[in-house]
């Protein structure tokens, strides 16, 4: 359902079909979210990781894998589609000195992904909780 604006104190309610449904969420590009960030002087673009990377890393343990995948196949060169790391850049990242500058980076990508240590931390608790709900 959709709200279209009758006037500015009334909304009126339209239904869509399945269809349009469809169409509208298959039928386009959706564009990831992308933040700026500046890490050892350097500006670099973060996109939003798609569905299928979110799965990927959610069914590994290898923490290791995980955030060195999101590095290479999310940081862009500002403002193109060119991204800035290669699949060979992964031990490279790995010796990078944990510091301000990876908390920002891995600040930016719970934010693009909506996955915090508090978001980690009560789903483990409500987990804890009722392990079978859902």
């Amino acid at each position: 359902m959709t709200t279209k604006a009758k006037d500015k104190d009334e909304a009126v309610h339209v239904a869509l079909t399945r269809d349009e449904i469809r169409s509208q969420l298959l039928g386009t590009s959706h564009k990831p979210k992308c933040k700026l960030i500046t890490i050892w002087g350097i500006e670099i673009e973060l996109r939003q990781a798609s569905l299928r990377d979110i799965l990927k890393a959610s069914g590994s343990d290898d923490v290791e894998v995980n955030a060195v995948n999101m590095v290479v196949r999310y940081a862009y060169m500002p403002g193109t589609n060119t991204r800035i790391f290669e699949d060979t850049d992964r031990n490279v990242i790995l010796g990078w000195p944990f510091g301000e500058d990876m908390q920002k980076l891995q600040a930016a990508v719970a934010e693009l992904t909506g996955i915090s240590e508090a978001t980690i931390e009560k789903a483990k608790e409500e987990l804890k909780d009722n392990p079978l709900k859902g």
